[in-house]
């Protein structure tokens, strides 16, 4: 299986890859063509890049690895507080090097992959031939992705039913995607994920939303050291990463030579890989942008122990100089660990955290079923349910855009009609068994259930305006009883 396993006293790492050749491994590069890394988007793994490594004008042309980071699809890592976009800049490093990689071409989508791009070029120039970052994030995330993100991770990581767990999903895909989304790519994406995050892996969610909301911003002098041809492609409809997010990047690139070019692409959503259009103009795009830098074939090299440790101890010292964190160039050059620049606060804060959430993770709910499949399409939901929110609705929380009043005059609305049914059935004519054993037998009245203010749990109508609650209906239910 195409892995790279790295292993150190105090991390253990295994790097999922994949490449555009006939049996997915390094080997089979053509050695008269460059190469390119893919980084996959936010919350996604490589596998979700067919888009562009199938694209005749860059399969064609590039030889192609995409690797999944150590909390992405089928990479696997030891949980840790410490893990930052350094880390995952020192764990491409180490595949690099165990690859035998040529200086590369890299190709990085959304945040977290973006971060990463960004370190990799300041840390490890001579590996990195041009960056193409796509939705490049501000120096911070916003507050209104920070605080929406966080509460879907909540949901997500602890949903009471399914019905939780999916509208969980769905507020990811809104960030992501927008509204209008395909139900067939919902039920795609919520598949994935269901099958590659669900609650009871929860950790690993927790973790890579410490990666992603945890992190300090790149000083002028990370941003200054990084020297390679740069181009960035925005989408003009992405909720959480604006195109000003872009030209600040280009304005703070101050030594790529002729600047960072922004090209836009739009009215495309986040996930520009998702949109077959969108993604074939990033393609073009980015064929265009690698076909004016210079050729550099592919020559996979073979490096000892030793080479590699000597390259990693030069990136630990590079690491301290940029941080001004000369004890950074003490650390242990074998593990991607000691890359960190997380502070001992956070370091403790992140632990403790991960260590919470794994304590019981195995008891969480699961949208699978015995067989291992999802129990079932999002598409097949029932869509009607009282609590569910309106389709024109701006949804970071449907239910949770209510206030408390509002549900409860909902509520009062819902108890109404239901007493209002039930006292007529009560006032309706009842058949005794003679007269309904000589009619039509279908007419006799059937067994009803009574809402009443009283069986409401508290649940029901708690919470803040920016938190879901979900309704908790109580099993004593007034009955009105069959006469006979």
């Amino acid at each position: 299986m195409p892995f790279v396993d790295f292993v150190s006293r105090d991390d253990r790492v295994s790097l999922w890859y994949i490449t555009n050749t006939p049996y997915y491994t390094v080997g089979s590069f053509d050695p008269e063509k460059p190469t390119i890394i893919m980084l996959p988007p936010l919350f996604l793994d490589s596998s979700w890049l067919g888009s562009h490594m199938e694209d005749p004008r860059l399969s064609g042309k590039y030889n192609i690895v995409a690797f999944d980071m150590r909390v992405c699809g089928k990479s696997d890592s030891r949980p840790s507080g410490a893990h930052d976009s350094w880390v995952d800049a020192a764990d491409l490093a180490f595949a690099h090097q165990a690859l035998g990689l040529p200086p590369s071409h890299v190709f990085a989508i959304s945040n977290l992959s973006v971060n990463t791009a960004l370190r990799f070029a300041a840390l490890f120039p001579e590996m990195c031939l041009s960056l193409t970052l796509v939705n490049v994030p501000g120096p911070l995330e916003s507050q209104y992705f920070h605080e929406g993100i966080q509460d879907a991770l909540n949901l997500w990581g602890h949903p009471q039913d399914l019905e939780e767990y999916e509208h969980a999903c769905s507020l990811v895909i809104e960030y992501m995607l927008g509204k209008d989304v395909t139900p067939e790519l919902r039920d795609q994406l919520n598949t994935y994920w269901a099958l590659t995050v669900p609650p009871w892996r929860r950790t690993r969610a927790n973790e890579m939303m410490q990666v992603l909301l945890h992190r300090t911003p790149l000083s002028d002098t990370v941003l200054a050291s990084i020297s390679q041809p740069t181009l960035i492609i925005q989408s003009d409809k992405s909720e959480i990463n604006p195109v000003r997010f872009a030209e600040k990047l280009s304005r703070d690139l101050v030594n790529v030579p002729g600047r960072a070019r922004v090209h836009t692409v739009k009215g495309s959503p986040e996930y520009v890989s998702l949109i077959p259009a969108c993604a074939s103009i990033v393609n073009r795009v980015l064929a265009e942008f690698i076909s004016r830098q210079p050729m550099m074939p592919t020559k996979l090299t073979s490096f000892t122990t030793r080479e590699r440790r000597e390259r990693m101890e030069r990136a630990l010292q590079q690491l301290a100089s940029l941080t001004g964190n000369s004890a950074i160039k003490d650390r242990d050059a074998s593990s991607p660990l000691s890359f960190s620049c997380v502070a001992p606060d956070m370091l403790k804060s992140n632990t403790l955290r991960l260590r919470e959430e794994q304590a019981e993770e195995h008891l969480a709910f699961s949208p699978l079923g015995v067989d291992g499949r999802p129990l079932r399409r999002y598409s097949e939901r029932q869509t009607d349910h009282w609590f569910a929110a309106d389709r024109e609705e701006n949804s970071t929380g449907s239910i949770a855009l209510y206030n408390k009043e509002e549900r409860l005059k909902q509520f009062d609305v819902l108890l109404s009609q239901t007493e209002r049914n039930a006292k007529a059935a009560a006032n309706a004519p009842c058949m005794d068994h003679h007269s309904a054993d000589q009619g039509d037998s279908t007419k006799v009245r059937m067994m009803r259930s009574t809402i009443t203010k009283h069986v409401v749990e508290k649940a029901t109508i708690n919470g803040t305006g920016n938190t879901f609650t979900p309704a908790l209906i109580s099993s004593t239910l007034s009955m009105t009883r069959l006469k006979f």
